[in-house]
């Protein structure tokens, strides 16, 4: 069987896929030939209008440019599948079009996992639609995303060096380093005393 086969394979058949899988196998669809890609990516792009989020989010991760029509329609779309054509829109570098809709799924998502999702997308972003919406997500009732949100903040606005000790290791002597202790811990026992 070919390369190309399994990868359709899998497309029809996702039950072989571990539950934590985001996408189908991209070390065997990076190796495709070119006429195999175009093929595969073809596939993908079919699957990914019915809201087949692995093969969304598989085009995204081989920066496949030809879905960037697509997904830019269905990032900007309702439906359940759009948060996650926002993440590959990110991936190919186009989250930009979408940070409005990625900053509020960060901040209003009632699920905590689109929240974490966009969350982890708004540095890659960066602009001050997505650090505003870091400083939002700071205030989570999740303590996972402070800390995602925190760690994007410190990525987008560029704060590492700022949280290290001369010798240039992460130390809790600086502020910022106790700041993001406090955000791991548990705010709603603090807001009680």
């Amino acid at each position: 069987m070919s390369d190309l086969d399994q990868l359709l394979h899998q497309m029809a058949d996702p039950s072989a896929l571990a539950w934590n899988d985001e996408t189908y196998d991209l070390a065997l669809a990076r190796g495709l030939s070119d006429a195999d890609r175009a093929t595969y990516v073809a596939k993908l792009i079919d699957a990914a209008k019915q809201g087949d989020t692995h093969a969304i989010l598989t085009l995204g991760n081989l920066h496949a440019m030809e879905a960037l029509p697509m997904l830019q329609a269905a990032g900007k779309g309702r439906d359940p599948w759009a948060a996650v054509a926002r993440r590959g829109l990110t991936l190919l570098g186009h989250g930009a079009d979408v940070v409005a809709a990625i900053a509020h799924d960060a901040v209003h998502s009632p699920a905590k996992m689109a929240r974490v999702a966009a969350v982890m997308d708004l540095p890659k972003i960066g602009g001050a639609k997505a650090i505003a919406a870091l400083d939002q997500a700071l205030a989570d009732k999740d303590s996972a995303v402070r800390m995602l949100a925190w760690d994007g903040l410190v990525e987008a606005l560029d704060l590492d060096r700022w949280m290290r000790s001369p010798s240039g290791a992460h130390e809790k002597t600086t502020l910022l380093e106790l700041l993001k202790d406090f955000l791991a811990s548990d705010l709603q026992a603090f807001i009680q005393m």
